[in-house]
């Protein structure tokens, strides 16, 4: 949420990365003002894929 109050932030993609992948992680991880989350182990395509998504959202 600090990210998001500063205005020199506030437009910086955050991706979470996380081992905790369960529904009610994901939705913390969302509530918290996170752009995306990727589960551990990283996989490449899915990591790429999913910067890719950001960074092409309309917030952005």
């Amino acid at each position: 949420h600090l990210l998001r109050a500063d205005a020199a932030t506030a437009a910086i993609p955050v991706i979470a990365v996380t081992a905790s992948v369960m529904q009610q992680d994901k939705k913390q991880i969302m509530e918290a003002g996170f752009d995306a989350y990727i589960g551990k182990p990283i996989n490449l395509k899915e990591f790429l894929e999913t910067v890719q998504r950001v960074l092409t959202s309309p917030r952005r």
